[in-house]
């Protein structure tokens, strides 16, 4: 009963753990993190290009774009350690005058993102060589920007 109309395509079942209950990863690991993203982002890029119903699904309004930092403000007073909370502000305030303010930010590659890309949400198995990427889930937060 979403308001939101959203995009689901699922190719296979990925067998593996989350990157993030890896106590320790070797470097070629992150590498191979690096590289998996940046395949992901062609195939979204395919699939706005292909699709244009995927395409307009993805040009939505989530509070995690870096296009809306300035919206997470009413949240800050949450944070009950004052050093965290002004850490948070003072990051806060850099993107906004680096990346927002600059107009830097409208150099950044636009395309459907997944905007949720970390160690939670990497799936890695060992393969018998090493540490490696086997998929990536919770496409929930992915966006156009």
């Amino acid at each position: 009963h979403s308001p939101q109309q959203f995009v689901i395509r699922l190719m296979t079942w990925v067998h593996g753990d989350p990157l993030s209950y890896i106590h320790w990863c070797s470097i070629e690991t992150l590498v191979d993190a690096g590289c998996y993203l940046g395949r992901m982002s062609h195939a979204l890029d395919e699939l706005g290009a292909s699709d244009k119903n995927s395409l307009e699904a993805s040009k939505r309004y989530h509070a995690w774009d870096g296009r809306h930092a300035a919206d997470i403000d009413q949240f800050i007073s949450h944070i009950d350690d004052e050093d965290r909370r002004k850490l948070v502000t003072s990051i806060i305030e850099s993107f906004k005058k680096d990346i927002i303010d600059s107009g830097e930010g409208e150099k950044f590659r636009m395309g459907i993102n997944h905007a949720d890309y970390n160690d939670a949400n990497i799936i890695v198995k060992n393969d018998g060589t090493g540490i490696k990427v086997s998929g990536v889930i919770d496409f929930g937060d992915t966006v156009h920007r």
